[in-house]
């Protein structure tokens, strides 16, 4: 791992940060930082000296078909506010439990995990224009991002299945093993990702069942927390995730 990620018109489009291997050779899965990620921390690194994030204080999930259709709405696309953080820069913008974020500061949200990384890229202290959707009509907020506070992150980096990770998992119902196609109910499903977050930052979003860590099957919650509690400190995790459209690995 290390030096630049090249794409096939030799512009360099992230850095290589590290590589999955079963035979400790150069390869496997390979994953990287994103070339525009790393220009903002580079330059918040030179203007102050260290890396601040921005901070809404929301929960979000995916809006699948399901819920779409139970929100009267036709596409999926936007960020579903599963709850609201007390005293927190969305609560004094008004935003709710039950909104569906299509907008932030310019940005129409195609996806869920979208929101976080825009969030987390916002200077602390900037207004910046808001679109929810609720009960069907067009709301235009504006939020004052906040700092992400240092102990916020460390809570992020805790030793457990929620603090590590920074999701909220339980085990998965017969009824989404069933809508997934699972031929038994094994794994755990993310009921909530922690805004600004390692799972967050990863594109983890709620309602994905996460079926291995680190190449081991995950049979219910205590097989996570117990993989986890045993996975060095410093290095990515391997997360493998079943969502509607398959699976897909993920470094965390």
């Amino acid at each position: 791992s290390g030096g630049p990620l090249i794409n096939a018109r030799g512009q360099a489009i992230g850095i290589n940060a590290a590589i999955f291997s079963q035979t400790g050779g150069s390869v496997g899965i390979g994953f990287a930082i994103p070339s525009n990620l790393a220009k903002t921390v580079v330059t918040q690194l030179a203007d102050t000296g260290h890396v601040s994030r921005g901070w809404l204080g929301v929960s979000i999930q995916s809006l699948t078909p399901e819920l779409a259709k139970g929100f009267g709405l036709t596409e999926t696309m936007g960020a579903l506010v599963g709850s609201v953080t007390d005293d927190s820069p969305a609560m004094k913008a008004g935003i709710k439990a039950g909104d569906i974020i299509t907008e932030f500061d310019g940005h129409k949200l195609a996806r869920s995990e979208a929101l976080p990384r825009l969030v987390a890229e916002t200077p602390a202290g900037r207004e910046v224009p808001v679109t929810v959707l609720r009960d069907g009509k067009t709301v235009k907020l504006t939020a004052k991002v906040a700092k992400l506070d240092e102990p916020d992150q460390k809570v992020a980096s805790d030793a457990s299945e929620k603090g590590k990770l920074g999701v909220a998992v339980e085990p998965v119902p017969p009824a989404v093993a069933r809508e997934l196609g699972l031929k038994e109910t094994r794994g755990v499903v993310v009921r909530r990702v922690e805004d600004g977050g390692r799972a967050a930052n990863a594109g983890i979003r709620s309602g994905d069942v996460i079926l291995e860590v680190d190449r081991q099957p995950v049979k219910d919650v205590a097989a996570l927390k117990r993989i986890v509690d045993k996975h060095p400190n410093g290095t990515p995790l391997l997360l493998l995730l079943q969502r509607e459209d398959g699976t897909m690995y993920v470094a965390v």
